[in-house]
């Protein structure tokens, strides 16, 4: 994937296609985070904010914010993540772009599920999955299911833990 990203990169500077540049750098970031290589996802992921931002083009800029924010998560940068993941679901909410939102409100879950805030994590999902229900987002609603599993998994070893005794 990583290769034909990187072709369509060379491509969409060759024709001077700048949003098109901007997704490719994208897919490259996401690529490059499923590889496990954090600081390239977060360089490209970057670049590819900058040129949404200076295209306005701020149903992506939600968007890469919320990936940003799953990236520096991965990595301990939760300050960081939570405020990231918190602007992509102010964004797209304000532009009303509901196929962004539900990917942000996924990736908010996913952000706060991981440091624990696991009521908030719970909120974010919830309006994550009722959105992409009503709008029929099947990609984004099975990706919600996954992320509720998950949350589910980190409510139960809280309950286990002392603490919650």
């Amino acid at each position: 994937a990583s290769a034909y990203w990187h072709e369509g990169l060379a491509l969409c500077q060759e024709l001077d296609l700048p949003n098109e540049k901007a997704w490719a750098l994208d897919c490259l970031g996401i690529a490059a985070w499923c590889q496990g290589d954090s600081e390239a996802a977060e360089r490209h992921i970057q670049a590819a904010l900058s040129i949404y931002t200076a295209l306005s083009r701020q149903s992506s800029i939600g968007m890469c914010k919320a990936e940003l924010a799953l990236v520096l998560a991965s990595v301990g940068r939760v300050e960081q993540a939570i405020s990231l993941a918190q602007e992509a679901v102010a964004i797209t909410r304000a532009v009303n772009s509901q196929m962004m939102l539900t990917l942000s409100l996924n990736y908010l879950g996913v952000v706060l599920t991981a440091i624990g805030d696991l009521a908030a994590a719970r909120c974010a999902l919830v309006e994550a999955i009722q959105r992409a229900w009503e709008h029929h987002y099947l990609y984004n609603l099975m990706n919600a299911f996954y992320y509720v599993a998950e949350l589910l998994v980190a409510e139960n070893r809280s309950l286990d833990s002392p603490s919650a005794l």
